[in-house]
């Protein structure tokens, strides 16, 4: 299993970053993403899949106040 790579790609304080880091990195599958998702206060949805290639797509979910994960799949 490959390691899950975390970027911020917004300017948040850094306890968030580290704290969300730490909890992507626990999800392998996007079974787990979206569980994890439906179990925030503001349950977050896969809200758009981007078709990369034949092999890849981007799922992006919104995860709350604007801000969004995006997973690389393949």
């Amino acid at each position: 299993m490959s390691p899950v790579v975390f970027r911020a790609c917004v300017d948040l304080p850094l306890h968030q970053r580290r704290e969300l880091a730490s909890i992507l990195a626990a999800h392998h599958t996007l079974g787990q993403a979206v569980r994890w998702g439906l179990e925030l206060p503001e349950p977050g949805m896969v809200s758009q899949v981007v078709k990369q290639d034949e092999y890849t797509h981007d799922v992006v979910m919104p995860i709350g106040a604007g801000v969004y994960a995006v997973y690389d799949s393949t």
